[in-house]
């Protein structure tokens, strides 16, 4: 049984010849865990040299967030140094910066990303963040400079470890009340956005220490 690994794939050998080279094994068990391919083997009681049946489950819905975000990294011209198209790399990715790349959306499937800590899309052409974003739990920096991004989602008050906020050069026209929570957050750029007011509720990031909030249209800041 070797159920609790992380296997991708199976051998080309074992699913063309498994008769030939596994001929002695009469029970093998892939199916536990997260296995992405998972078979069961077992031996025919009547003949205990030989195997009598092949079940082989495959977990679509483990793989297609991968197949997708892949496409979309192919869609967008992502260079395999920016986005590598292998799933370990891809979860265990620490950094990404896809500043400039013509992009018009993020996939949902950048949710994934578990292990995310910064992530850079400046100078591109998205409307929308999705809500998966903000499964991204571990990210203290999110910087999207110069997009056009409107609306905020009172979701971002699962981002509890972001530092750092980048947003200039946006067209968002007020910020939602959760933002005011995040307890970290250091530093706040909404620099030439449609902003006409800032919430009393700034006061509660206590531990910021820089903002940028010129070439709005704010009348008059809070006390």
């Amino acid at each position: 049984s070797v159920g609790t690994t992380n296997i991708a794939c199976l051998p080309r050998e074992l699913e063309n010849n498994f008769v030939d080279t596994m001929s002695s094994l009469s029970y093998l068990n892939f199916e536990d865990g997260s296995n992405e391919a998972s078979m069961i083997l077992y031996g025919d009681p009547a003949n205990p040299d030989g195997i009598e049946s092949l079940y082989l489950k495959k977990d679509v819905s483990e793989l297609q967030w991968f197949d997708n975000i892949c496409a979309w990294a192919d869609e967008n011209y992502l260079e395999e140094d920016i986005f590598p198209r292998d799933r370990e790399k891809l979860e265990e990715l620490f950094e990404l910066d896809i500043s400039k790349k013509g992009i018009t959306e993020l996939p949902k499937e950048i949710g994934k990303l578990s292990n995310l800590r910064v992530l850079i899309v400046d100078d591109n052409y998205i409307k929308t963040f999705p809500e998966e974003l903000y499964q991204l739990d571990k990210l203290v920096a999110l910087s999207f400079i110069n997009n056009g991004i409107s609306h905020i989602s009172q979701e971002i008050i699962k981002l509890e470890e972001l530092l750092l906020f980048y947003a200039c050069h946006n067209d968002i026209v007020s910020m939602p009340e959760n933002f005011f929570k995040l307890k970290k957050l250091t530093t706040l750029c909404l620099h030439g956005n449609k902003l006409t007011t800032l919430s009393n509720d700034i006061g509660n990031l206590s531990t910021l220490t820089s903002i940028a909030i010129s070439n709005n249209d704010i009348s008059a800041l809070p006390l």
